[in-house]
Parts: structure tokens; sequence; C-alpha cells
């Protein structure tokens, strides 16, 4: 009897081992799994989600209720986006300001240097947008194809 007590004991003890050595490994080596699908700004988002709503008539609206809806949703929308434009305009001007102060402080060949970088990271800058450009108009795209017609 007591040797099988010792042994259901050296069990339990490997078994939480096991457990503990798990857990912390597992807290330790893993990355949270990515979100798919929300790669836009929050203030989009409700948009986005009230858009989805509407399209699967979550809230049992009647045509001209949709009808009434759907403009304010799109008006908004296009009201963020020129917002998000406005603001990486002002971005872009004082970022320019900076580094035409930082340059004023470099000698001939450092300013060289940092012109070939402020280049460089203006052209992927400028990829980056029209990638971003192009996905919103491939949204836009299905989100109207998606709609209704009246």
């Amino acid at each position: 009897m007591a040797h099988r007590v010792k042994l259901g004991i050296a069990f339990c003890v490997v078994f939480a081992a096991g457990v503990a050595i798990g857990s912390v490994s597992t807290l330790r080596y893993t990355r949270p799994v990515p979100v798919q699908g929300v790669d836009s700004p929050p203030e989009k988002f409700s948009v986005q989600l009230l858009q989805r709503w509407i399209k699967l008539n979550q809230f049992k609206l009647t045509p001209d209720q949709f009808q009434k809806i759907n403009p304010i949703i799109r008006d908004t929308a296009e009201d963020l986006r020129r917002l998000r434009s406005e603001n990486l305009n002002s971005e872009q001007i004082i970022l320019e300001h900076m580094q035409d102060e930082v340059a004023d402080q470099l000698e001939p060949k450092q300013k060289k240097t940092f012109q070939d970088l402020m280049d460089r990271q203006r052209r992927m800058m400028d990829q980056f947008i029209e990638k971003q450009r192009l996905k919103a108009l491939d949204q836009k795209a299905k989100l109207e194809a998606s709609q209704p017609v009246s």
C-alpha cells in the first residue's frame, strides 16, 4: 500500500512539474495571434462595423430607413477619409521642417547620406500610401457592388 501511495505522489509531482514548465514556456515563447482583417484605424472601425450591420440587416431596417441611413454612413466614412488625408498633409509639413533643421546641422558628407536615407524613406512611404489607396478603392468597389440597387 505504501508503495502505491509513493507511486501516486511521484506521478502527481511529475504531472505538476510538466504543467508548470509547459505553462512557463508557453507564456514566455508564444506571441498573441494577430486578429485578421483589423488593419484600419479605430475611428474607421465603427463605420465599417455599422456598414456591416446595415448590410446584414441586423436592425431589420425598412427600405425607407435604409435609404436614409446609408448616405449618413457613406458621408461619415468620406469625412473620416478626408480628415485622415488632412492630418497626413500636416504631418508631412512638420516632418519636412524637422528634416530641414537637422540637415542644417550636418556637414556636406553627412547631408548627402541623410538626403539619401530620406529619399529612400519617401519612396517607401509613397509605395505604402499607394497600396493603401488601391486597397481603399478595392474595398469601396466591393462595398458598392454588395449594396442593393434601388
